[in-house]
């Protein structure tokens, strides 16, 4: 029970920022919900939490944050928050079982793909 209240306490704290914080550059705050994020990470590091909780908790805290950004008018900052949740759940997947899933969300277009539709 340990692990999962801990969780819940952490996700609690990515509820709130400063409001200082939301007029920071992007790459500024996306670094620092990484930080946070990979904090979280650690502090949920237990033999028994699998990949599963660890990604779950990743999903709400991502979830989180892009309704928060969405909130504060910041859709640049929750497409890019969105695309870091993304990549960082794959890379826990494929850690755990070998392979890692095909991304639908936070792939950029492709250059090839877009001159066709452009044309």
């Amino acid at each position: 029970m340990q692990p999962l209240r801990r969780c819940l306490d952490l996700i609690r704290g990515f509820r709130t920022r400063p409001e200082r914080e939301w007029a920071a550059p992007a790459a500024l705050y996306l670094s620092r919900v990484r930080e946070e994020v990979e904090a979280g990470l650690r502090h949920i590091d237990f033999e028994e939490v699998t990949t599963e909780d660890r990604i779950t908790f990743l999903e709400c805290v991502i979830a989180w944050q892009v309704r928060v950004a969405l909130g504060r008018g910041r859709f640049d900052l929750a497409v890019q928050v969105q695309r870091f949740g993304v990549e960082r759940i794959a890379e826990l997947y494929e850690r755990a079982h070998g392979w890692r899933p095909v991304l639908l969300y936070g792939v950029p277009l492709s250059r090839e793909r877009h001159s066709h539709q452009a044309g």
